[in-house]
């Protein structure tokens, strides 16, 4: 049994591991969004869609499901692959890289809303949603995260929630946007 000194000194790994699960959960909600879009408003899409859209979501897709897998598998003992925490970092980077090139693509989603504000809305649901599964739960994830020092974790989890709810404070307090409608749309009215 943990002693309460154990226990406080886990706890911000498994903040910073929720944050991660978040992370990777948020890209599904957003693929979710995308997919209710492309199947509910086909006049807005652009001519040459379905080559443009196919690969960055099987990306997303198949990036996300490799990360919930090595995410939340059970710690093991022996030390972690260097080519697969290699891989790790590529899955992220390339979750990223389809949110935002998605994003740029579909007109809808033009403008500060759907490309910021969505996203961080989806990261801070999903990390919330992860928090109980991070701390009832051991896993891998939380097994590497505890090899850094709790000052440099609680860092990261600062800055990452700081900046989170920072930036979407900063943008929703600007008049003119958000907007629901996009860039150069009018509200009805």
């Amino acid at each position: 049994m943990l002693t309460s000194s154990e226990n406080r000194s886990r706890l911000p790994g498994k903040v910073l591991a929720a944050c991660l699960l978040g992370f990777v959960l948020s890209a599904f909600l957003w693929l979710a969004l995308v997919i209710f879009f492309v199947f509910h408003n086909t006049s807005a899409l652009p001519k040459n869609w379905d080559e443009q859209f196919w690969l960055p979501l099987t990306l997303l897709l198949v990036c996300g499901y490799y990360l919930l897998y090595r995410f939340l598998r059970k710690p093991s003992e022996r030390p972690s692959n260097r080519v697969l925490l290699v891989c790790d970092w590529l899955g992220v980077l390339a979750i990223t890289a389809s949110i935002r090139t998605v994003s740029c693509w579909l007109p809808v989603f033009d403008g500060t809303f759907f490309e910021v504000v969505v996203p961080l809305v989806f990261f801070l649901f999903a990390a919330l949603i992860s928090l109980p599964v991070a701390l009832i739960r051991r896993t891998e994830l939380q097994q590497r995260l505890m090899r850094l020092h709790n000052g440099v974790i609680m860092l990261l989890v600062a800055l990452v929630l700081a900046g989170s709810i920072g930036t979407l404070t900063v943008i929703l307090m600007q008049p003119e946007e958000p907007s629901f409608f996009g860039k150069g749309a009018t509200e009805p009215g």
